[in-house]
C-alpha cells in the first residue's frame, strides 16, 4: 500500500510540473512575441533544470543524453530525434538554443572508457573525440540557420557513484576531467565562430568544486545562476 501511494504521489507530481511547464511556456512565448523580444531554449541533460520557469528561458531537458552519444539513432534518450523536432518551434532569426551537454561525459563515461581501454587511450584523447562528436550534431543544427549558444560543463560536486559503474573517477580526477573538456571545448567554439558561455570558474572554489551558495544538490547548479546568464546574453549577444 505504502509504494501504491508513494508511486501516485509521484504521479501527481508530474502531472502537476506538466501543465506547470506547459502554462509556463505559452505564458513566456506570448510575452517574448508581444514585446518583440528572443526566446532562449535550453536544450540538454538535466543541468538545463537550473533554468525551468525562468524567462526568457525556456527549458528542454532530454534526458541523459551524453556528448558523445548525442546523434546516436538508436540511443536510449531518442535524443536525435527530439533536438530536431525541438527546432519546429524556433525563430530562427530571433530565438537562441543554448547548447548543455558534456557533463555526464565528463563526470561518468570519459574515466571509464579510459579504463575499460586499459588506460591505452588517454583521456585527453577521448574528450577530443567526445567534442568531436558533440560538433556533429552542433554543425547539423547550425546549417539549419539556429543561433546557437554553447554551454560550459559545470564544476564538479561529490555524488557517489549510485549506478554502480565499473570504473568510477574519484572527485578530484572528474575536476581535472572537466577543467581539460572545457578548455577544449572553448577552442573549438573560437575556431568555429561559436559563443562559449563559461561557467565553470564562476561558480566553482578553489579546488573546482561547485561553491556552496551556488548548489543545488551532489551535481547540479542551482537557479542562483540566472543573473549571471542574463547579463552575459545582454553584454555578449545584446540580447535583452
Amino acid at each position: 500500500m505504502q509504494e501504491i501511494k508513494s508511486n501516485l504521489r509521484r504521479f501527481i507530481l508530474s502531472c502537476g510540473f506538466f501543465w506547470k511547464d506547459k502554462f509556463f511556456f505559452y505564458k513566456t512565448l506570448l510575452f517574448s512575441r508581444y514585446n518583440n523580444t528572443p526566446l532562449i531554449y535550453v536544450v540538454g541533460d538535466s543541468h538545463t533544470l537550473s533554468f525551468r520557469f525562468y524567462s526568457p528561458f525556456i527549458t528542454c531537458h532530454l534526458g541523459a543524453v551524453t556528448a558523445y552519444n548525442i546523434l546516436k539513432e538508436n540511443s536510449t534518450t531518442g535524443s536525435m530525434k527530439k533536438l530536431f523536432s525541438l527546432t519546429k518551434k524556433i525563430n530562427f532569426k530571433k530565438d537562441f538554443l543554448l547548447l548543455v551537454f558534456g557533463e555526464i561525459d565528463c563526470r561518468i563515461h570519459v574515466y571509464r572508457q579510459f579504463k575499460k581501454s586499459k588506460e591505452h587511450i588517454s583521456i585527453e584523447t577521448i574528450i577530443d573525440k567526445t567534442i568531436d562528436n558533440y560538433f556533429v550534431a552542433i554543425n547539423q543544427l547550425r546549417e539549419l540557420g539556429l543561433n546557437i549558444v554553447i554551454y560550459g560543463v559545470p564544476p564538479a560536486n561529490f555524488q557517489k557513484n549510485i549506478y554502480s559503474y565499473d570504473y568510477y573517477a574519484e572527485p578530484e580526477v572528474q575536476v581535472n576531467i572537466k577543467k581539460s573538456f572545457n578548455e577544449k571545448l572553448k577552442v573549438r567554439c573560437q575556431q568555429n565562430g561559436l559563443k562559449y558561455l563559461e561557467v565553470f570558474y564562476k561558480f566553482s572554489d578553489k579546488d573546482g568544486f561547485i561553491r556552496n551558495e551556488f548548489s543545488s544538490d551532489e551535481i547540479h547548479l542551482n537557479e542562483k545562476i540566472i543573473p549571471f546568464v542574463k547579463d552575459w546574453f545582454r553584454k555578449q549577444i545584446s540580447v535583452e
